[in-house]
């Protein structure tokens, strides 16, 4: 009901993520409008907006440029604060800064919950869930955020380990095998920390992989913004603009026919009227199918590069391990590549355990385990 209404008064549609309601327009006037609207639906159903949650910007070509202050807000009515959304801020120039601040409370209980974990696999655990959930609140990696977005997700995760590794300088594999005695009297291979747990492994999750296969498809994306498409509308504006003169000739309208409501073209005068260039691109958002096309494609979320290649002699040693979960698969590929079969070539094969003596319901519990927050 009120997305119909903030719809029919204002034009402008309200996109809603969970609970989240996202809205915009080029218009001020008309953002303000529907700002209202939505206040009088919430007033008539006794509900209220979370203040501490809303947030107003204002993007404009002065502050495209500006790649590090927060946006303005919208003026009042509209809440004064900032846009955010996990541990995202709007800036001015319309991207998404990541707030090292919003990530400090979260730091310090990844700290407290590694320290007071009673066995590897508990600690790996961990580990994981909190390195999973900075990367969830850290946002996707659409087209449109461009590289400059991975770039701050890797300085900030490099942040998050130095922080929560302190004494190991940011190293997570020597915190590990400091805080457990087991690990004190023999080496590890790196390789094998990071292993798939079905395939023996201590299954702990290393983000400088995702990071990098995620680099390595934004290699292959061509467009991030609209920068070049003004030119092509130049080109596609003269062409149509001289495809009416032909016609015009060919016919032999005048533009006062085009302007008289009675002469039998008046009815079709967008076929055959001038058009200015300005005019043209108002239609931008409404008419042009090669904006709407790009804007489609910018939204698309950046999709992990598949794994390089391996030798056949690898691959058959991945598939006798029978790793049912397609991400196990995919990761035990990464992993083989990234520390260069480390563990194959030290115990002479992947296959190295009987596959039989893992539990795999005890593995399945531990990936699904919970992390206890009154611990």
């Amino acid at each position: 009901m009120m997305e119909a209404a903030v719809k029919h008064q204002t034009g402008i549609r309200l996109y809603r993520v969970h609970d989240d309601f996202w809205f915009w327009d080029s218009h001020q006037d008309k953002v303000v409008q529907a700002w209202r609207v939505m206040n009088e639906y919430a007033s008539l159903t006794n509900l209220r907006f979370n203040v501490a949650k809303s947030g107003s910007a204002v993007i404009n070509s002065q502050g495209m440029s500006n790649t590090s202050s927060i946006a303005s807000f919208g003026p009042s009515p509209l809440p004064q604060a900032r846009v955010w959304w996990g541990s995202l801020v709007f800036r001015a120039d319309g991207l998404f800064q990541i707030d090292h601040a919003l990530t400090e409370l979260h730091i310090q209980e990844m700290r407290q919950k590694l320290k007071t974990s009673k066995t590897v696999l508990s600690w790996v655990n961990v580990y994981n869930k909190y390195i999973a959930f900075f990367l969830r609140s850290f946002g996707s990696c659409a087209k449109v955020l461009g590289t400059q977005h991975l770039d701050q997700i890797g300085e900030c995760m490099q942040m998050i380990q130095r922080r929560v590794f302190q004494e190991q300088h940011g190293n997570a594999l020597s915190a590990l095998k400091k805080q457990f005695e087991v690990f004190q009297s023999t080496d590890i291979l790196d390789m094998w920390a990071y292993w798939p747990l079905p395939a023996g492994g201590l299954g702990m999750k290393n983000y400088l992989m995702d990071i990098g296969a995620l680099r390595e498809t934004f290699i292959k994306v061509e467009h991030t913004d609209f920068t070049d498409l003004p030119k092509e509308d130049k080109v596609l504006w003269e062409e149509q603009e001289k495809k009416k003169e032909q016609s015009r000739k060919q016919f032999h309208i005048t533009i006062k026919d085009l302007q008289d409501p009675s002469n039998v073209r008046y009815n079709q005068r967008h076929l055959y009227f001038p058009l200015t260039f300005a005019m043209y691109c108002k239609g931008r958002e409404r008419m042009h199918r090669h904006w709407s096309r790009r804007f489609l494609e910018l939204l698309d979320v950046v999709e992990l590069a598949h794994p390089v290649q391996l030798s056949a002699s690898v691959n058959n040693q991945l598939n006798n391990l029978r790793l049912g979960d397609a991400n196990d698969i995919t990761t035990a590929k990464r992993v083989v590549s990234h520390y260069d079969n480390q563990l194959g070539k030290a115990c002479g094969s992947l296959e190295f355990l009987d596959m039989a003596l893992i539990p795999k319901s005890l593995v399945q519990s531990l990936n699904k385990a919970k992390v206890q927050w009154d611990a």
